[in-house]
Formats: structure tokens, C-alpha cells, sequence
């Protein structure tokens, strides 16, 4: 059996960096290991000493960058409405690009995601990184590029 909680692996991950980097001192340097579980990157906010891990959908929302990667849902069409209403917000003469892989889904919350992406004065292209089926084919086609 083997015991997998979180202190561990970071125990583990920072014996692995002692003996890769020839570090003999107990005292290791604070290392900040990427969490286990969501996808994280590193990321320092402008005027921050130091970066933390954040959400990778959040990064890409930064750079204005949104990712419809399930079945269209009430849930998913309002989370993809308010960040295209907020980076809308930010500075509408940017881009949002929105990265499409999802077989579809509801047509009323597909609807509400195309009556955003023409109220907003922000250019929305849409591009296709698998499937794009039903309702998520005309988000796609609904794009700009």
C-alpha cells in the first residue's frame, strides 16, 4: 500500500531536488512545488517579489485567451460570458480567442454565448482544436477568423 498525502510527495519531490542538485543542507531552500491535482503554471503579477501557481485557465484568460473543452451547459456558457464581459471590459480593442473542442450541448446557453460574442465590441475568433459538433460548430462558425 502505498500513502500518497500531499506532505509526502512534497518530501519526496524535495529529496529528489537535494540529490539531483547535490544539496546536503536540511535547511533546503523554500521550494515552491507546482500542486498536485488542477494544471498550474507559475505566475507573477506585475509589481509582485515573487510568482505563485495560479489556475491555467486563469493565466490564459490574461492573455485573453478562453477554452470551451466540454459539452455546452448553463454553468460553462455563464463562466465564458462573464470572462468574454470582463476582457470586453478591460480593453475592447484587443482580441479573445476562443479554442473550441466540444461535442456541444444546450442550445439556449450556446445561444446566449453567440448573443455575447455580438454585444461585445471585442473581436472573438474562434478556433477549432478537435471537435467541434452542434451547437459548439456554431460558436465556431459564429467567430470572426
Amino acid at each position: 500500500v502505498q500513502h500518497n498525502c500531499n506532505n509526502c510527495i512534497i518530501h519526496h519531490q524535495k529529496n529528489f531536488y537535494k540529490k539531483k542538485h547535490n544539496v546536503t543542507s536540511n535547511n533546503l531552500i523554500n521550494i515552491k512545488m507546482m500542486p498536485i491535482g488542477v494544471p498550474k503554471v507559475a505566475y507573477r503579477v506585475p509589481g509582485s517579489p515573487s510568482a505563485d501557481w495560479v489556475d491555467i485557465y486563469n493565466r490564459l484568460y490574461r492573455e485573453r485567451i478562453i477554452f470551451l473543452g466540454q459539452e455546452i451547459d448553463d454553468e460553462i456558457a455563464n463562466q465564458i460570458i462573464a470572462v468574454m464581459l470582463y476582457l470586453d471590459s478591460e480593453d475592447n480593442s484587443k482580441p479573445i480567442y476562443m479554442y473550441i473542442n466540444s461535442p456541444g450541448g444546450s442550445v439556449i446557453s450556446g445561444l446566449a454565448m453567440y448573443d455575447t460574442m455580438r454585444h461585445i465590441k471585442s473581436e472573438v475568433i474562434t478556433i477549432n482544436v478537435g471537435l467541434a459538433a452542434s451547437m459548439s460548430s456554431f460558436i465556431l462558425a459564429a467567430g470572426e477568423k
